[in-house]
């Protein structure tokens, strides 16, 4: 059923909408207008680390024994998570490893809970293999080739890292968002000890919007 519509341009010089042969409304997005002179933008850049007591806090570097890390929600913005990097610094790692340590016992997890939904991207990963397919992003930043293909190389100044870069605002529209003054959380857990790594860190890149 149909719904009769009209749209005016609101400033009288007749311009018209067009509308597809499949009565669809022809639109363009457009960026919006920049803030006024002197205000700060309402979207800014935002990177971080996941700490053991929130970004950027607490115990960064995840070489440690089991332990979670994370991200929780600002009191003033939404956190939109538009890329998760993660890299683990070792000597001689394989696909079939992680890092040095060989494939993990249980492995490590990484879950956005919002709203009491939590919303799975990596699931008792063993390996970096594990890890890249997981993310469904095995040709994606991979770098090198064969053996040596997703990695940094002299990541820690004595040995590569394995690299795992999840854009995942390509995936879901917008980002994964973490709401202003919520419980949400985005969480990597490391169920297995991983003090026998050089380094390991998870970190996020995306934006805030403040109102």
């Amino acid at each position: 059923m149909g719904i009769d519509a009209f749209i005016s341009d609101g400033d009288g010089h007749g311009n018209v909408a067009g509308v597809t042969e499949d009565s669809q409304l022809r639109v363009a997005v457009e960026t919006g207008p920049p803030p006024a002179f002197g205000e700060p933008n309402k979207y800014r850049y935002y990177t971080s680390l996941l700490g053991t007591t929130g970004a950027d806090s607490g115990t960064l570097d995840m070489a440690t024994t089991a332990d979670s890390y994370y991200i929780g929600a600002q009191t003033n913005a939404d956190i939109r998570v538009m890329m998760i990097v993660v890299l683990i610094g070792d000597a001689g790692s394989t696909h079939n490893d992680w890092g040095n340590l060989g494939a993990l016992s249980t492995g490590c997890d990484l879950c956005l809970s919002q709203q009491g939904v939590d919303q799975i991207i990596l699931d008792k990963a063993k390996t970096h293999g594990q890890a890249l397919m997981q993310t469904g992003l095995f040709g994606y930043h991979s770098g090198g080739s064969n053996a040596g293909s997703f990695t940094l190389t002299n990541y820690t100044g004595t040995a590569d890292a394995q690299s795992v870069v999840i854009p995942v605002g390509d995936i879901v529209p917008g980002g994964l968002r973490i709401g202003k003054g919520s419980t949400d959380r985005l969480t990597f857990t490391a169920n297995d000890d991983l003090s026998g790594l050089e380094n390991q860190t998870v970190r996020v890149i995306g934006f805030t919007h403040h109102s």
